[in-house]
């Protein structure tokens, strides 16, 4: 059986995009507080995380730094945060987030802009 990976990658992109097109993002830079809350809900999956937000170098160095995990999944973010600047905003950490099926939750909790209720016309 021959598979088209090609084809795979493309449509499995396609599908994300779209999955990401119709989310609506908090506006404006993760904040300060949500960096620790992430960092401690990020846990384990930290490394994977940091290797789509940093250079796998980057990686490398924070982990044989930082001693705690929490250390490390704050490390990798605030190294991203300096890196990106006016970028490391809730929709670019949201959009990584939200393609792991074991981030994707985090993407939810603290990327996403709360839902208002819709008022009726009556």
């Amino acid at each position: 059986v021959v598979i088209n990976y090609r084809f795979w990658v493309m449509l499995l992109t396609s599908l994300i995009s779209l999955l990401v097109d119709g989310l609506h993002f908090k506006p404006g830079l993760v904040s300060s507080n949500d960096l620790l809350l992430i960092a401690r809900d990020v846990g384990v999956q930290w490394d994977s995380l940091g290797r789509v937000l940093l250079d796998e170098k980057e990686v490398e160095h924070i982990d044989y730094d930082q001693k705690t995990l929490f250390d490390k999944c704050f490390a990798m973010l605030t190294r991203w945060t300096g890196a990106q600047g006016s970028s490391a905003t809730y929709a670019a950490l949201g959009q990584v987030l939200v393609q792991d099926r074991h981030t994707e939750d985090i993407c939810s909790k603290y990327c996403l802009a709360p839902q208002g209720v819709l008022e009726s016309s009556v």
